[in-house]
């Protein structure tokens, strides 16, 4: 199952691999009466995001013309040379995915935000990695101080998480975790960020789980995407790439 998804200047695409392990997943139409929603649900249709209508039956993305992989979102292959296992792993989800049915969007009060870093980083010309910091994440930026756009795409591929609370732990509301890929969103006050939230309700007696695919280009809230349904245990594959005209190295 996937979904392609463009917006001024850049596209996100959300796939589902593989299945490993099998788990009931809760969208906000099975929620139980009295749990609320998570996130605080938004009924105006999301700002600045249209979902790309999927591609015929015998669309070929290893044979198809660069136009046509604009035209249905395709997301743009690593170099096979220079980064053979990405290049393995991009292969896997864009032949091995297909979407059944549209998406539905649910604009929320949710916002991850770029990051929020705490204290202050040194940025060294020659260092790309950068480990941080930060309220808000975790994980690995990846900066060159000498061009902080020139970047086309990145990717990422994790297995979902169960979502529950703390052991022991009981909040009364939900607790909310997140797994993800953006580009910037580092020392930026802008960021385009896909992935899957994986939350957990606890009220009394009352448990509940709920998982959903999002993107958001900050400032506009994190928008939920219906399609593809994760579940904990499956293998998710995310690209967020820059749909610029000018030529940038992809990694």
């Amino acid at each position: 199952m996937k979904s392609h998804f463009c917006m001024a200047g850049g596209s996100v695409a959300l796939l589902t691999a593989t299945t490993l392990a099998l788990a009931q997943a809760q969208s906000t139409a099975t929620l139980p009466p009295n749990v609320p929603p998570p996130g605080g649900i938004v009924s105006a249709h999301p700002v600045g995001v249209e979902e790309v209508p999927p591609p015929p039956s015998n669309f070929n993305p290893l044979t198809a013309s660069p136009l046509a992989l604009r035209q249905y979102v395709v997301p743009p292959p690593p170099d096979p040379q220079l980064a053979p296992d990405a290049y393995r792993r991009w292969l896997q989800a864009v032949v091995g995915a297909h979407r059944h049915s549209s998406a539905t969007l649910t604009q929320t009060n949710i916002a991850n935000h770029p990051a929020k870093i705490l204290g202050s980083s040194v940025l060294q010309p020659n260092v790309k990695n950068i480990a941080v910091t930060s309220s808000n994440w975790s994980g690995t930026a990846i900066f060159d101080p000498a061009r902080p756009f020139q970047r086309e795409a990145i990717q990422g591929e994790f297995v979902v998480p169960v979502a529950r609370q703390a052991y022991g732990a009981c909040t009364g509301d939900w607790v909310y975790s997140t797994q993800w890929v953006g580009m910037d969103g580092y020392n930026s006050n802008d960021v385009l960020q896909a992935g899957v939230e994986a939350d957990a309700y606890c009220n009394g007696s009352t448990t509940v789980a709920f998982y959903s695919a999002w993107i958001e280009w900050f400032p506009f809230n994190e928008t939920r995407v219906s399609v593809p349904a994760f579940r904990p245990g499956d293998l998710a594959y995310i690209q967020v790439w820059n749909t610029s005209p000018v030529p940038m190295p992809i990694s």
